[in-house]
């Protein structure tokens, strides 16, 4: 059974680096922050000392998100990345984003973390991507 993170916080440090978080008290708080490094997006996903990096094209990424319809439940309908590597995406019917960054080993395994932020962090993130200089 999957256990879904909840990123309720958005903010924009002074090195335009969106970080995304848990605003409970949690000394391992689940956390995600996405940089630019020219056409790509960094996007770190950690939970306490564990962490999965992906790099992927920002143009992919922000297609991806502005192509996405609802559905039902927390299901992901696209991937952005490589076979390997990569973050399935999904938005549910109340406009969450779903966020599955996964590192995939071979057949008989994978580092997956499962994500699902709030609306307003859901239209954070697209700002963020529609706005590289900000």
């Amino acid at each position: 059974m999957r256990n879904y993170q909840i990123l309720d916080v958005a903010v924009v440090d002074q090195d335009n680096v969106l970080i995304l978080s848990n605003s409970e008290e949690n000394p391992e708080h689940p956390l995600l922050a996405m940089s630019r490094e020219g056409s790509f997006i960094s996007l770190s996903a950690s939970f306490g000392p564990l962490e999965v990096a992906l790099r992927l094209r920002a143009d992919d990424l922000l297609r991806r998100i502005e192509r996405l319809h609802p559905v039902a439940g927390l299901a992901t309908t696209r991937q952005v990345g490589t076979a390997n590597s990569f973050i399935a995406i999904g938005i549910t019917s109340d406009n969450r984003l779903v966020l599955r960054p996964t590192i995939v080993a071979d057949a008989s395994g994978k580092l997956t973390f499962n994500l699902v932020t709030t609306q307003k962090v859901y239209n954070d993130i697209v700002d963020w991507l529609n706005n590289p200089e900000a």
